[in-house]
């Protein structure tokens, strides 16, 4: 059976890879080193990605670094993007073929901002382009936006 290695046993095989780097010092010169910080705190990769970036960038890659740390954050925030218009465009809507889903009228909907009961749709493109245009349900009396988004039949 094999045995587990004890911390000083991990220690004296491998050293503290805090003490050496492979391909420069851009982490050593950091009080607290990136990897560090992420394991730290739990962050997911595409956020560890962006601060890896951004807290290197005068010491290694200079503007390059700081163009790839927005180029994860781009990515971020088109994938968060998705999921959010995913999970709206998940919801039963008005219009739909689900005989049992109510139709707004019925639900009395009222705009929160001005209390009108008449709603506009217009178009909303979805992030990609090959994705479907979807319709965001707008008060037609102040023109506040109600959440989630209706497909076209």
């Amino acid at each position: 059976m094999k045995k587990d290695l004890t911390a000083a046993e991990i220690h004296a095989k491998y050293g503290d890879p805090n003490e050496r780097q492979i391909g420069g010092s851009h982490y050593q010169k950091q009080k607290i080193q990136h990897w560090d910080y992420v394991l730290a705190n739990n962050i997911p990769y595409m956020e560890a990605q962006v601060i890896k970036y951004v807290s290197r960038w005068r010491d290694k890659n200079g503007l390059e670094d700081l163009e790839k740390g927005l180029h994860y954050l781009e990515k971020l925030i088109a994938h968060e993007t998705k999921k959010e218009l995913d999970k709206r465009m998940g919801q039963p809507m008005h219009g739909h073929d689900d005989v049992d889903a109510p139709s707004y009228e019925a639900l009395e909907l009222k705009c929160d901002v001005c209390r009108g009961t008449q709603f506009d749709l217009t178009p909303v493109q979805g992030f990609y382009k090959n994705d479907p245009i979807k319709h965001r349900r707008v008060c037609s009396n102040c023109g506040a936006a109600y959440p989630g988004l209706v497909e076209d039949e």
